[in-house]
């Protein structure tokens, strides 16, 4: 299950300890690198820019999605929410990323299952509180190979 209910600094913090080793590094992922993410969708023709953009519906566990539980679920549960070999981008369950607005709110990409895929796809960006953990909000963590 996707780890739900963590603030920004604890979710920092346990995604810098999945890998650390000589040739391994994880990290909470960066604006940056989630915008490289969704432009790789695009360039491998996996994803349109318009199913990015406007609507991931189609992609992802959306309160909107055919079929959804309409609730957080296991990550990989099902192959039409992958893309890439990266399950659950889009939808499920809301991701911290490093990125800071110009307070000092934090930045959460990927829209959870109580949002709707065209109202808030996977690029939106909205902000939060870092130190709000709610049920909602996870992370993803970054490899960097050394």
């Amino acid at each position: 299950m996707p780890w739900v209910n963590i603030n920004f600094d604890d979710a920092k913090k346990i995604a810098s300890t999945i890998e650390d080793n000589e040739v391994v590094k994880s990290h909470l992922t960066f604006g940056a690198e989630y915008d490289s993410v969704l432009e790789w969708f695009i360039q491998t023709e996996v994803k349109t820019l318009a199913e990015i953009a406007e609507d991931s519906t189609e992609w992802g566990n959306h309160w909107n999605t055919e079929n959804s539980p309409r609730k957080v679920v296991e990550t990989g549960s099902r192959e039409e929410w992958c893309a890439n070999n990266i399950y659950d981008f889009a939808g499920n369950v809301d991701e911290w990323t490093q990125e800071q607005n110009e307070s000092s709110y934090r930045v959460i990409r990927g829209g959870y299952c109580d949002f709707v895929g065209d109202h808030c796809p996977v690029a939106f960006r909205y902000c939060d509180n870092p130190g709000n953990d709610r049920y909602f909000t996870g992370f993803r963590a970054t490899l960097y190979i050394k």
